[in-house]
């Protein structure tokens, strides 16, 4: 009887050390992914200061310029997993869509926010897959159908006098 006792005790013993193990790994990930968050938004993806008056979209609209429809505004980027976007302008609720660049027209997509409308400042647009330094990417606004989840067979590009909105960028 007394092995078994002392048996269970040391199981639980364990399983509690294994526990405790356990979280301090998931603590130690935790700590880590929010260190490497802070570390890059200083150091990859830094915001750049933004001149909006020379800034401009690919349609001619100055991009800081809200009296504009649609608009987005974007500043030098890192590479990383995340783009910055000063600010964005929109009518209705609407997709910041990343594309990669693929001689010049929208490549693969990288990853999609969904934002409300009105204007939102200093948001970021979470990545499926990374940019790349020396390489080319666009911010494109979609429109969204209302459900909050971004489809690229059914949202499309909003445009205006036939281009799409968007900024390209490329990454330092």
């Amino acid at each position: 009887m007394e092995k078994e006792m002392a048996k269970t005790f040391l199981e639980d013993k364990n399983k509690q050390r294994n526990m405790i193990f356990a979280a301090t790994i998931a603590v130690g990930l935790l700590f880590g992914f929010f260190i490497g968050r802070m570390w890059s938004g200083k150091n990859a993806g830094e915001i750049a200061d933004l001149d909006e008056k020379n800034a401009t979209s690919t349609l001619g609209t100055t991009l800081g310029d809200t009296s504009a429809k649609d608009s987005i505004a974007l500043s030098e980027q890192g590479a990383g997993n995340v783009v910055f976007v000063n600010k964005a302008v929109f009518t209705k609720d609407s997709w910041i869509v990343v594309h990669e660049d693929r001689d010049g027209e929208f490549g693969n997509i990288l990853g999609a926010g969904w934002f409300p409308k009105g204007t939102n400042e200093n948001v970021t647009v979470e990545l499926l897959r990374g940019t790349e330094a020396d390489k080319k990417y666009y911010a494109v606004v979609y429109n969204d159908d209302g459900d909050k989840k971004f489809d690229a067979k059914i949202d499309a590009p909003i445009t205006e006098n036939g281009k799409a909105i968007q900024q390209a960028f490329t990454v330092k």
